[in-house]
C-alpha cells in the first residue's frame, strides 16, 4: 500500500497532466487513452478530466494506452459481478440458475470488466525480481505468459526487453488446450 504522501504526489502529477493537457502529443499520434479502476475515489474534476480525455481520443486507433488508477483485479471482478446481477435482476424475466451455463456467465462477465473491450495481454513483464501478480488483471492474465526480470523499472533497458521478448517467442502457447 502506498503512503499518503506518495498518493498525494501521484495525484498531483496526474492532475497536472490533465490540466496542462500534456496528452495532446499522444492524441496527435493516434493514441486512444483509457482509464481503468475505481473512479469514485477521485474528485469530480479528475473524473471529468478522465472522461474528457477518453472521449477525445476514443476514435484513435494507432495504440491504446490503458492507465490503471485505484485498480485491483479483485475489485474489477467484483464490480463486473455486481453489474451482471444488476442487469439480470432488472430484466423482465431474469434467467434462473439452471438456465445459465458457466460459459455464458464467463462470456458476459468478461465484457463487464473494465478491460472488456480490450484483448487480454499476451505477455506480462514483472520487474524488480517480484514474482507475483499483485492483484493486477487477475481475470485477464488467465493465459498470459509471465516473465520475471530482476531489473528495476527505471533501469529496465532495451536489452532487458529483448530478453523478455526472446523468452516469450520460445514458448508454446496452448491457451489451456
Amino acid at each position: 500500500m502506498r503512503s499518503a504522501t506518495e498518493v498525494r504526489s501521484l495525484m498531483a502529477l496526474f492532475r497536472s497532466i490533465i490540466v496542462r493537457n500534456k496528452i495532446a502529443d499522444l492524441h496527435k499520434a493516434g493514441a486512444r487513452l483509457r482509464f481503468i479502476g475505481n473512479r469514485t475515489n477521485f474528485s469530480q474534476v479528475l473524473q471529468a478530466g478522465m472522461l474528457e480525455i477518453e472521449e477525445r481520443t476514443a476514435k484513435n486507433d494507432a495504440i491504446t494506452v490503458t492507465v490503471a488508477l485505484d485498480y485491483g483485479g479483485q475489485w474489477d471482478i467484483a464490480q463486473a459481478v455486481l453489474e451482471y446481477i444488476k442487469q439480470h435482476s432488472a430484466a423482465s424475466s431474469p434467467p434462473m440458475a439452471h438456465d445459465l451455463s458457466a460459459d455464458d456467465v464467463i462470456r458476459d462477465l468478461r465484457t463487464l470488466l473494465t478491460t472488456g473491450d480490450l484483448p487480454d495481454p499476451d505477455l506480462c513483464i514483472r520487474s524488480a525480481g517480484e514474482q507475483r501478480l499483485s492483484n493486477f488483471l487477475l481475470w485477464q492474465f488467465a493465459y498470459t505468459e509471465l516473465y520475471f526480470s530482476n531489473a528495476y523499472w527505471p533501469d529496465f533497458s532495451r536489452k532487458d526487453l529483448e530478453l523478455a521478448l526472446e523468452n516469450y517467442a520460445s514458448r508454446v502457447r496452448n491457451f489451456g488446450r
